[in-house]
């Protein structure tokens, strides 16, 4: 089978709207499936899947492609993984010669079966008489031994002097040397694995616990090894990581991900260490990887994103490095719209030291408790200072307001402001009023022509009281134009009635009180059921609710009777379209505003606040009754 045969064979195999379908809510138009294109921010769905090709187009940004340059993309990998990935999927076989096809795959074919080899070599190591040092380290890290094997874990020996001679005995390095050459890899592949020195005299990974480094597909593309302490003199660093090579780039791949891939669905958590990782996974916590190197950078922040996590957990270290390092990942997923929550460890240093103290059960609590990246950034902000005294929470509230200028969004500057606010006891128009300040004097956000966007400031007297009875009038008003405008266009116009009834369902009709959501849905109901006014009236006289209410009953007159509703029944059809779609627009968007000023204080609070913002932006560009 040659190389397009391979690649029709897989595709015949696997249907890219169920490949697609994985990543994305694909919604079925006819012979299409549509969704919001996860290439580019978009509000309105541009992305189109083709069944009858197996190819998908982005009207937005104009990616296009099939399975393999959709995995591609989305996993963040090159070609020859993309196919590796979806030839174990489909269960097709790669021919070695299609794996051979040029001299450069040639070369990175050779480089993971070097790592393999090596890894092998590694590992037997464990059970010879020179690496019993590094298997008893193993163990007194609490490591199993299916653990250790699982992980492929292993040891590097340190070179020896031969007593009474001045000679090195460089029994690892020689012996892993020649048995790579006698499986015919050359010069040029044993130096680009990067696993001897640049003479070939010794390991790179001498007296170091090895662990091989694993990619998506399973191929081994690098190593990571940890200094035994009996031979840390404090000049070798502590951890070393195989440098860069043809099949190995730091910030492509995330330790752990080859056992970790299947179980992160929900949520992934994120170490700083690969021991923090496999002791993770040894307590059950299959959702753990860690970054390669400390340098976190955006095609990191790619990788994890490639996961589909609905949430990131970040379980760094307890010390100053480790929340400064938090502190540095957060704004990286923050700009991805992916929640994330930081977990507590303190007092253990880092995760390996907390299971190992406390067990799996206070880390499945820990987890369970942890709080937003934004509280975490609150507690680290205040803590630099003394809270108690004037100049400290003048301070504070100076560095609130410079974090809260980096949101780009005003509604997430306000909703942030006034939990900051809420929080530290500061005035919420304060707040807000020296954030937008601070937007505009320092020109963070111009216009297309660059010119400065005035700042939205809020009156400090009664200014929340006022903007909710505003919200809720207006919502009222709106809600009840809209039932009237039903009933206006019920005999005409019925197809408009039953389509406007599909945007707002029954029971979505939103009003403050129990006695006026009772009101509201009976009318909605009855509206639905396509009655008129006189109709409606007499049978509330009639229900059991109402009977003796006169104060309900002259209130739903006024509702269904609404003086300030000019009828449209006489309009064209398409002004009534638009006249429904602008109604609509209205009340949904009052809808979301009502709730978000209704929402109590709970642990999801902003988590709430933010998919409420999502959705306001996402209305802007909703179109009803097709209007073009």
């Amino acid at each position: 089978m040659n190389g397009r045969d391979v690649k029709e064979e897989i595709k015949s195999r696997i249907d890219i709207v169920s490949l697609i379908g994985r990543y994305l809510e694909l919604k079925r138009g006819g012979s299409i499936f549509k969704a919001c294109c996860p290439f580019h921010k978009e509000d309105t769905p541009s992305f189109t899947v083709f069944p009858n090709t197996q190819t998908y187009f982005c009207f937005g940004c104009q990616k296009h492609g099939d399975i393999f340059t959709f995995i591609m993309e989305k996993e963040n990998v090159d070609f020859k993984t993309a196919l590796e990935m979806l030839a174990k999927e489909a269960g097709v076989e790669i021919p070695k010669l299609y794996n051979q096809d040029s001299k450069d795959n040639k070369l990175k074919e050779n480089l993971f079966k070097i790592n393999e080899i090596t890894a092998k070599y590694f590992f037997q190591n464990l059970t010879k008489k020179e690496g019993k040092i590094g298997y008893d380290y193993l163990k007194k890290r609490g490591f199993s031994d299916n653990t250790i094997k699982q992980f492929g874990l292993g040891y590097a020996f340190e070179n020896e002097k031969k007593e009474g001679a001045e000679n090195i005995v460089k029994k690892s390095s020689d012996e892993l040397l020649n048995l790579l050459k006698s499986q015919k890899f050359t010069d040029e592949e044993i130096d680009e694995a990067k696993i001897f020195n640049q003479y070939k005299s010794g390991l790179l990974f001498r007296g170091r616990v090895v662990c091989p480094i694993v990619n998506k597909a399973g191929k081994i593309v690098g190593f990571s090894g940890r200094i035994l302490p009996e031979f840390d003199d404090g000049q070798m660093g502590k951890y070393f990581n195989t440098s860069e090579t043809r099949v190995f780039k730091k910030s492509r791949n995330l330790f752990g991900i080859n056992y970790a891939l299947k179980h992160c669905k929900d949520s992934v958590i994120l170490c700083e260490g690969n021991f923090d990782v496999i002791s993770m996974h040894q307590a059950g916590f299959k959702n753990t990887v860690a970054p390669m190197g400390t340098a976190f950078n955006d095609d990191s922040a790619r990788e994890i994103q490639s996961l589909h996590s609905k949430k990131i957990y970040l379980s760094y270290d307890s010390d100053s490095a480790g929340r400064k390092s938090a502190l540095k990942v957060i704004p990286y997923f923050e700009a991805m719209n992916i929640p994330v929550y930081v977990i507590d460890l303190s007092p253990a240093k880092d995760p390996d030291e907390l299971l190992k103290t406390k067990g799996p059960d206070e880390m499945k609590k820990r987890i369970e408790d942890a709080i937003s990246s934004f509280d975490f950034e609150l507690k680290m902000i205040s803590s630099n200072f003394d809270l108690n005294h004037p100049d400290g929470r003048s301070g504070l509230y100076n560095s609130l307001i410079e974090r809260l200028s980096k949101y780009k969004d005003r509604i997430k500057r306000k909703e942030y402001s006034d939990y900051a606010a809420k929080v530290f006891h500061f005035d919420k128009a304060d707040m807000l009023n020296g954030v937008e300040k601070y937007v505009f004097d320092n020109n963070l956000y111009p216009d297309e022509n660059g010119t400065k966007k005035d700042p939205t400031f809020v009156t400090k007297t009664h200014s929340s009281f006022a903007m909710d009875v505003g919200v809720v009038e207006s919502l009222m008003e709106n809600q009840t134009i809209f039932l009237n405008a039903l009933m206006d266009i019920k005999d005409a116009y019925d197809d408009l009635f039953n389509e406007a009834i599909n945007y707002i369902k029954l029971g979505e009709i939103v009003a403050p009180g129990k006695a006026a959501s009772v009101i509201f849905n009976y009318i909605q109901e009855c509206v639905y059921r396509g009655m008129l006014q006189d109709d409606i009236l007499s049978h509330a006289k009639e229900d059991e609710t109402f009977i003796n209410d006169s104060q309900a009953l002259n209130n739903i007159a006024k509702i269904i009777y609404y003086d300030k509703y000019a009828s449209i029944k006489q309009n064209t059809r398409d002004e009534i379209k638009k006249y429904l779609s602008s109604l609509i627009k209205n009340i949904k968007k009052l809808q979301i505003e009502y709730t978000k000023q209704n929402l109590k204080d709970e642990p999801n609070k902003l988590e709430t606040i933010t998919k409420l913002n999502r959705e306001l932006q996402e209305l802007k560009n909703t179109k009803f009754f097709d209007i073009i």
